[in-house]
């Protein structure tokens, strides 16, 4: 019944983001827009290519979009409340391909901090995944305050909407004109 739930509440907010990013930008220039409200935007036309949140659903995309669409996923859920929410929110469907993600992007001691948190703790992805734990449990459970404490810091030094929104700009928007 948990698991339901938490399946139905993760889809509520995924569509009040939706709605909200799509009602803030209208739609516009991907040109004029900042960094965080661009990211989000090129976010949301690359999710219309992706007919399932599965590494599979990703083919769809080329190499560059594949990238930005998964660091700007993580990156979104991450900032909204670390590594916890991402892992929830997302049903932990693009775990494997961060890690990636940050190494090609040349963000080595983000992808460094992401894979000692998973090689360095049991990480059961089902506790995320079928929402039978709740938050307070998890943060027993699993060090995910030191994790998050850790990337913020890194994070500090490597603003990864800027770096996602200059990659975006580049690879993505370049190819489309």
């Amino acid at each position: 019944m948990k698991g339901t739930i938490t399946k139905i509440l993760t889809l509520i907010l995924a569509g009040i983001m939706v709605f909200s990013l799509t009602a803030c930008m209208g739609g516009g220039n991907l040109e004029t827009l900042g960094d965080e409200e661009f990211c989000n935007e090129l976010w949301l036309r690359l999710d219309e290519n992706v007919p399932e949140a599965t590494p599979q659903g990703l083919t769809a995309l080329t190499e560059e979009e594949q990238t930005f669409y998964v660091l700007s996923d993580f990156n979104f859920h991450f900032q909204c409340g670390g590594l916890a929410q991402y892992l929830y929110n997302t049903q932990a469907a693009y775990v494997d391909e961060v890690s990636e993600a940050l190494k090609s992007m040349e963000l080595y001691e983000m992808a460094k901090l992401y894979d000692d948190f998973f090689t360095d703790n049991d990480i059961n992805l089902t506790d995320f995944t079928e929402g039978e734990m709740n938050s307070e449990t998890l943060y027993e459970k699993y060090p995910l305050n030191d994790f998050d404490d850790a990337f913020y810091a890194c994070y500090d030094e490597h603003d990864l909407t800027k770096i996602l929104a200059d990659f975006g700009r580049e690879h993505i928007l370049e190819n489309d004109r």
